[in-house]
Protein backbone atom coordinates (compact mmCIF):
# COMPACT_ATOMS: atom_id res chain seq x y z
CA UNK A 1 0.00 0.00 0.00
CA UNK A 2 1.44 3.34 -1.03
CA UNK A 3 1.47 5.72 1.91
CA UNK A 4 0.99 9.48 1.91
CA UNK A 5 0.91 11.12 5.34
CA UNK A 6 1.79 14.46 6.81
CA UNK A 7 4.41 12.97 9.15
CA UNK A 8 6.97 11.91 6.52
CA UNK A 9 9.23 13.82 4.20
CA UNK A 10 6.88 13.87 1.21
CA UNK A 11 3.75 15.59 2.27
CA UNK A 12 3.62 18.79 4.20
CA UNK A 13 1.64 21.89 3.34
CA UNK A 14 -0.28 22.39 1.02
CA UNK A 15 -1.07 18.66 0.57
CA UNK A 16 -2.09 18.63 4.23
CA UNK A 17 -3.38 21.53 6.28
CA UNK A 18 -4.97 22.17 9.68
CA UNK A 19 -8.55 23.34 10.07
CA UNK A 20 -9.45 24.47 13.59
CA UNK A 21 -12.95 25.61 12.63
CA UNK A 22 -14.47 22.48 11.04
CA UNK A 23 -15.86 21.04 14.28
CA UNK A 24 -18.25 22.89 16.56
CA UNK A 25 -16.19 22.25 19.69
CA UNK A 26 -12.53 22.52 20.72
CA UNK A 27 -10.33 19.51 19.89
CA UNK A 28 -6.66 18.68 20.34
CA UNK A 29 -4.33 19.82 17.54
CA UNK A 30 -3.72 16.25 16.35
CA UNK A 31 -7.41 16.02 15.36
CA UNK A 32 -7.31 19.04 13.01
CA UNK A 33 -5.22 17.68 10.10
CA UNK A 34 -6.97 17.44 6.72
CA UNK A 35 -6.24 16.67 3.10
CA UNK A 36 -8.30 16.06 -0.05
CA UNK A 37 -8.47 13.35 -2.69
CA UNK A 38 -7.48 15.84 -5.40
CA UNK A 39 -4.35 16.94 -3.53
CA UNK A 40 -3.36 13.36 -2.69
CA UNK A 41 -3.75 12.21 -6.29
CA UNK A 42 -1.64 15.12 -7.49
CA UNK A 43 1.11 14.25 -4.99
CA UNK A 44 0.88 10.53 -5.79
CA UNK A 45 1.11 11.07 -9.54
CA UNK A 46 4.24 13.12 -9.04
CA UNK A 47 5.87 10.45 -6.89
CA UNK A 48 4.80 7.03 -8.17
CA UNK A 49 2.07 6.85 -10.77
CA UNK A 50 4.03 7.10 -14.02
CA UNK A 51 4.29 4.56 -16.87
CA UNK A 52 7.79 3.62 -15.76
CA UNK A 53 7.17 3.29 -12.02
CA UNK A 54 3.72 1.91 -11.36
CA UNK A 55 0.88 0.31 -13.28
CA UNK A 56 -2.37 -1.36 -12.31
CA UNK A 57 -0.97 -4.78 -13.27
CA UNK A 58 2.21 -4.33 -11.22
CA UNK A 59 0.57 -3.51 -7.90
CA UNK A 60 -2.13 -6.15 -8.33
CA UNK A 61 0.31 -8.92 -9.27
CA UNK A 62 1.22 -9.86 -5.69
CA UNK A 63 -1.91 -8.53 -4.03
CA UNK A 64 -3.96 -11.07 -2.07
CA UNK A 65 -7.51 -9.86 -1.54
CA UNK A 66 -9.86 -10.70 1.28
CA UNK A 67 -12.68 -13.04 0.29
CA UNK A 68 -16.25 -11.83 -0.17
CA UNK A 69 -19.78 -13.20 -0.28
CA UNK A 70 -23.32 -12.01 -0.91
CA UNK A 71 -25.37 -10.49 1.90
CA UNK A 72 -27.35 -12.94 4.04
CA UNK A 73 -29.39 -10.65 6.26
CA UNK A 74 -30.86 -12.27 9.35
CA UNK A 75 -34.59 -11.58 9.99
CA UNK A 76 -33.90 -11.96 13.72
CA UNK A 77 -30.56 -10.35 14.46
CA UNK A 78 -28.73 -12.25 17.20
CA UNK A 79 -26.18 -9.43 17.38
CA UNK A 80 -28.36 -6.39 16.85
CA UNK A 81 -26.63 -3.84 19.10
CA UNK A 82 -22.88 -4.05 19.59
CA UNK A 83 -21.44 -2.08 22.51
CA UNK A 84 -17.65 -1.68 22.49
CA UNK A 85 -15.92 -0.12 25.51
CA UNK A 86 -12.44 0.98 24.52
CA UNK A 87 -11.48 1.63 28.15
CA UNK A 88 -13.76 0.70 31.01
CA UNK A 89 -15.14 3.82 32.68
CA UNK A 90 -14.32 6.09 29.72
CA UNK A 91 -17.75 6.46 28.15
CA UNK A 92 -16.62 9.16 25.71
CA UNK A 93 -14.73 6.42 23.83
CA UNK A 94 -17.55 3.85 23.90
CA UNK A 95 -18.91 2.91 20.48
CA UNK A 96 -22.29 1.34 19.76
CA UNK A 97 -23.17 -0.24 16.44
CA UNK A 98 -26.91 -0.70 15.81
CA UNK A 99 -28.02 -3.21 13.21
CA UNK A 100 -30.40 -1.95 10.53
CA UNK A 101 -32.08 -4.75 8.61
CA UNK A 102 -33.20 -2.46 5.78
CA UNK A 103 -29.58 -1.97 4.67
CA UNK A 104 -28.13 -5.06 6.37
CA UNK A 105 -25.61 -2.72 7.94
CA UNK A 106 -24.54 -1.38 11.32
CA UNK A 107 -24.95 2.31 12.17
CA UNK A 108 -22.35 3.89 14.42
CA UNK A 109 -22.80 5.83 17.65
CA UNK A 110 -19.85 7.36 19.47
CA UNK A 111 -20.02 8.47 23.09
CA UNK A 112 -23.77 7.90 23.16
CA UNK A 113 -24.71 9.96 20.09
CA UNK A 114 -25.02 9.09 16.38
CA UNK A 115 -21.68 9.48 14.58
CA UNK A 116 -22.49 11.75 11.65
CA UNK A 117 -20.57 12.56 8.49
CA UNK A 118 -19.99 16.33 8.55
CA UNK A 119 -20.07 16.50 4.74
CA UNK A 120 -23.52 14.99 4.16
CA UNK A 121 -25.06 14.71 7.66
CA UNK A 122 -25.52 10.95 7.19
CA UNK A 123 -24.84 8.52 10.04
CA UNK A 124 -21.70 6.44 9.51
CA UNK A 125 -22.40 2.79 8.76
CA UNK A 126 -20.62 -0.40 7.73
CA UNK A 127 -21.55 -3.80 6.34
CA UNK A 128 -18.89 -5.58 8.39
CA UNK A 129 -17.54 -4.81 11.87
CA UNK A 130 -14.31 -6.41 13.09
CA UNK A 131 -13.38 -5.87 16.74
CA UNK A 132 -9.68 -6.68 16.99
CA UNK A 133 -8.12 -7.13 20.44
CA UNK A 134 -4.47 -5.99 20.67
CA UNK A 135 -1.89 -5.72 23.42
CA UNK A 136 -1.61 -2.16 24.70
CA UNK A 137 1.64 -0.72 26.09
CA UNK A 138 3.23 2.63 26.87
CA UNK A 139 5.43 4.13 24.17
CA UNK A 140 8.11 5.32 26.63
CA UNK A 141 9.07 7.99 24.09
CA UNK A 142 9.78 10.77 26.57
CA UNK A 143 6.43 12.49 26.09
CA UNK A 144 5.05 14.18 29.19
CA UNK A 145 3.16 11.72 31.38
CA UNK A 146 4.08 8.81 29.12
CA UNK A 147 0.58 9.00 27.66
CA UNK A 148 1.42 7.84 24.13
CA UNK A 149 0.28 4.25 23.59
CA UNK A 150 1.39 1.42 21.31
CA UNK A 151 -0.74 -1.47 20.03
CA UNK A 152 0.69 -4.78 18.85
CA UNK A 153 -0.46 -5.25 15.26
CA UNK A 154 1.90 -8.09 14.28
CA UNK A 155 1.19 -11.59 15.56
CA UNK A 156 -2.28 -12.85 16.35
CA UNK A 157 -5.12 -12.37 18.80
CA UNK A 158 -8.84 -12.56 19.40
CA UNK A 159 -11.32 -11.01 16.98
CA UNK A 160 -15.10 -10.67 16.87
CA UNK A 161 -16.63 -10.36 13.41
CA UNK A 162 -20.15 -8.95 13.01
CA UNK A 163 -22.16 -9.12 9.80
CA UNK A 164 -25.71 -9.98 8.72
CA UNK A 165 -26.89 -9.38 12.30
CA UNK A 166 -24.69 -12.21 13.59
CA UNK A 167 -21.37 -12.58 15.41
CA UNK A 168 -18.50 -14.93 14.62
CA UNK A 169 -15.76 -15.37 17.21
CA UNK A 170 -12.37 -15.95 15.66
CA UNK A 171 -8.90 -14.48 15.50
CA UNK A 172 -6.78 -12.01 13.60
CA UNK A 173 -3.26 -12.72 12.39
CA UNK A 174 -0.57 -10.68 10.69
CA UNK A 175 2.74 -12.41 9.94
CA UNK A 176 4.86 -9.29 9.35
CA UNK A 177 4.66 -5.54 8.89
CA UNK A 178 4.07 -5.90 5.15
CA UNK A 179 1.73 -8.90 5.35
CA UNK A 180 -2.03 -8.65 4.98
CA UNK A 181 -4.08 -9.10 8.14
CA UNK A 182 -6.18 -12.26 8.03
CA UNK A 183 -9.38 -13.05 9.90
CA UNK A 184 -10.43 -16.64 10.56
CA UNK A 185 -13.25 -18.33 12.46
CA UNK A 186 -12.83 -20.82 15.34
CA UNK A 187 -12.15 -23.62 12.84
CA UNK A 188 -9.42 -21.70 11.03
CA UNK A 189 -11.52 -20.89 7.96
CA UNK A 190 -10.94 -17.41 6.53
CA UNK A 191 -13.85 -15.03 7.01
CA UNK A 192 -15.95 -14.13 3.97
CA UNK A 193 -16.91 -10.45 4.18
CA UNK A 194 -20.03 -8.83 2.81
CA UNK A 195 -19.35 -6.55 -0.14
CA UNK A 196 -19.20 -3.04 1.27
CA UNK A 197 -17.55 -1.10 4.05
CA UNK A 198 -15.38 -3.11 6.46
CA UNK A 199 -14.75 -1.26 9.73
CA UNK A 200 -11.88 -2.66 11.79
CA UNK A 201 -12.01 -1.38 15.35
CA UNK A 202 -8.94 -2.17 17.44
CA UNK A 203 -9.33 -2.27 21.21
CA UNK A 204 -7.00 -3.20 24.09
CA UNK A 205 -6.96 -6.82 25.23
CA UNK A 206 -9.62 -7.23 27.92
CA UNK A 207 -11.91 -4.51 26.56
CA UNK A 208 -15.59 -5.25 27.18
CA UNK A 209 -17.78 -5.98 24.18
CA UNK A 210 -21.47 -6.82 24.56
CA UNK A 211 -24.09 -7.61 21.93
Amino acid sequence: IKDLNQMNYCCGFPTFWRDYTRLDHPVATEHTMYSSIDKLWKKGIGMWITPNKLSYTEWKKNFISWNFKDDAASPQAAAGNINVEFWQGSSDYTVTWKYDGTCNCYKRENGGTPHMDLNNNQQLSAKNIVVQFERESRANDGYEGNVHLLYKTIGEGKALIFQDGKMVEGKWSKASRLARSKYTDSKGKEILFNKGVIWIQTVPEGARVSY
